[in-house]
């Protein structure tokens, strides 16, 4: 039923993507790919606060994941709730410290992205002090 999902998800069907992915998630509702699933799709229909449960869901089963941590913080930083989209960005960040660039996992793309994402929040809340940390830490990053 995954492989459906996925197939769906390619093919634009969210609607498609939403019944598969409840289906799933009534047979196993500790599914992670599948809330995942749900969650994107519902953001494609832009529908915010469904796709906020979603993946609040998943974070709630594995915080370390580090793609729905950046898609919640982006979610409430388009939303202007930058006190929570920071809270999302922080978190990725607390798990990219030390990271060595080589790293495939994705996870050093998001920690980079999440400085940028948290130098904004920080502005847009006017946190001049932990803007200019960030930008700071940005540098680490060599740019990137």
């Amino acid at each position: 039923m995954l492989i459906r999902v996925s197939s769906y998800s390619a093919a634009y069907s969210f609607n498609e993507v939403i019944r598969m992915s409840k289906k799933i998630i009534f047979i196993d509702k500790d599914n992670i790919e599948a809330w995942r699933a749900l969650g994107s799709a519902y953001r494609e229909k832009n529908l915010i606060h469904e796709s906020v449960a979603a993946y609040k869901k998943v974070f709630s089963l594995d915080p370390k994941d580090t793609e729905v941590c950046f898609d919640l913080g982006l979610t409430y930083f388009r939303e202007g709730a930058f006190q929570r989209a920071a809270y999302y960005f922080e978190h990725i960040r607390s798990m990219g410290h030390g990271l060595d660039k080589s790293t495939e996992s994705g996870l050093y793309n998001y920690a980079h992205q999440s400085l940028v994402m948290l130098q904004k929040c920080y502005e847009a809340l006017g946190d001049l002090k932990k803007a200019e940390q960030m930008k700071r830490e940005i540098g680490l990053y060599g740019g990137r």
